[in-house]
């Protein structure tokens, strides 16, 4: 899913929703590091002091934004399960390459969901979210082994998965595998790897 802000007339009562999106906009164009307070209110169409109502910062804002794509992950998730029944392998392919594939389309947003900066790692609220995307996954991977999301099979094996997804999101989108002269079949690399960290016994 590409991130992208529309600007609306603004109404009372939606101004931080329309700052995290503008917000969200200017990450995905410029980069995390490029983007100020000020940006952001221009962006939104209001005051540079309006954004100081909702955020003490530029830090606060970045996680506002961080922690609503990563619930857009999320739900991306839990709605590709819906689509295969319980514990079915190809509906763990699919989470995996729409994983990589919001990565690849995404790539400065994605970066700044996982930078963990210190601000991040202060925000409650993101978090008890970052976790909930991975619960759905030991979820998905426990039915698919027969045993419960927090038994040890379950959570190794998915964190063996999460591993190489988002490891193979970073070498896509930082380009390491063009650096090496390495071309990157995916379609084919996901479901092969999948099926073997969660088909071999010795895993």
């Amino acid at each position: 899913m590409t991130c992208v802000f529309k600007r609306t007339t603004h109404h009372h009562g939606d101004l931080k929703a329309e700052l995290i999106s503008a917000t969200r906009a200017l990450v995905a164009e410029h980069g995390a590091d490029a983007v100020s307070i000020n940006q952001a209110a221009r962006q939104a169409g209001v005051s540079t002091a309006a954004p100081y109502k909702h955020f003490r910062d530029r830090d606060a804002l970045l996680t506002a934004v961080a922690f609503d794509c990563l619930g857009d992950m999320q739900d991306q998730t839990v709605a590709i399960l819906s689509g295969y029944s319980e514990g079915d392998l190809d509906g763990i392919i699919a989470i995996s390459r729409n994983y990589i594939s919001y990565a690849t389309q995404n790539p400065n947003v994605f970066k700044l969901m996982f930078s963990m900066t210190r601000s991040h790692a202060k925000d409650e609220e993101l978090m008890e979210r970052a976790p909930e995307g991975f619960r759905v996954v030991r979820e998905a991977v426990g039915a698919f082994l027969g045993c419960p999301a927090d038994d040890k099979r379950a959570v190794d094996r998915s964190f063996m998965l999460w591993s190489f997804v988002h490891g193979l999101s970073f070498i896509i989108i930082d380009e390491k595998s063009d650096n090496v002269g390495q071309f990157l079949d995916v379609e084919t690399i996901v479901p092969a790897a999948v099926r073997s960290l969660l088909l071999d016994p010795s895993a």
